[in-house]
């Protein structure tokens, strides 16, 4: 491994970084800026530290080590790489899954243990070219153009590759939706018993309402026209939004 001791501490050098990069790149077909962002990442693994604002990192730290609360996706998924909730919409960094994991899934223990599954795979293999085809669903989900315009359109059966089976993880959900994804956590039926669970997956309409346009921040503010329109004006308006 390339690190060094100094007074407790661990660094690296500049030029055995270089020659890691250089070791990345040779042979693998990628490009030279995609070798120094994986040489760096591995650095920051390495380094044990993360670059968050220190009072929520040791906020959380609290929250696992002392209190007993459980990472759901760190414990079921220890060997995913990669895998973020949270992207700069503004500068595209989805489409190279350049981001942040900072949505969270805390469990007590006891419940965990108890009750939390594992459930189906990961969208995509659990390694970095994997979490890169689940954030932009192999590429359909498209980068805003430079020159203005926007968040490129998909298919409904695009925006439908988020609807997976139930399991502990993320939930790709479209770019334009947020510039956060979901996650999800599966428990075993009897945590809410005798409650019954819904066995049916979500119909074309509760797919479509997914997609919905966003209340601006003016409308909380003012009477809403559609407060006064009738349910079934609002599911044929709600239909037509589908792409």
């Amino acid at each position: 491994k390339l690190r060094r001791t100094c007074g407790g501490r661990r660094w690296v050098p500049a030029h055995q970084l270089c020659a890691a990069v250089s070791e990345t790149d040779k042979g693998s077909g990628s490009s030279f800026e995609r070798a120094v962002d994986d040489a760096v990442r591995s650095l920051a693994h390495e380094a044990g530290r993360s670059n968050s604002q220190r009072d929520c990192v040791a906020w959380l730290d609290a929250i696992t080590s002392e209190d007993g609360m459980v990472d759901s996706f760190a414990n079921m998924r220890p060997r995913a790489a990669a895998r973020f909730t949270c992207w700069d919409q503004y500068k595209n960094m989805r489409y190279s899954n350049v981001g942040r994991r900072i949505d969270y899934i805390l469990v007590d223990k006891c419940l965990f243990d108890e009750f939390a599954l594992v459930g189906a795979p990961l969208v995509e293999a659990e390694d970095h070219a994997g979490a890169l085809l689940a954030a932009t669903a192999r590429g359909r989900w498209q980068p805003a153009p430079l020159r203005g315009g926007g968040l490129q359109e998909a298919t409904q059966t695009t925006h439908d590759l988020q609807f997976t089976e139930p399991h502990t993880g993320m939930v790709y959900t479209p770019p334009g939706a947020s510039d956060h994804i979901a996650v999800s956590l599966l428990l075993r039926a009897e945590v809410v018993s005798p409650r019954p669970l819904p066995s049916r997956a979500p119909d074309a309409a509760t797919k479509a309402c997914t997609f919905r346009s966003q209340r601006s921040l003016t409308s909380f503010f003012t009477k809403s026209a559609s407060s006064a329109r009738p349910s079934s004006e609002l599911s044929t308006a709600c239909k037509k939004q589908r792409y």
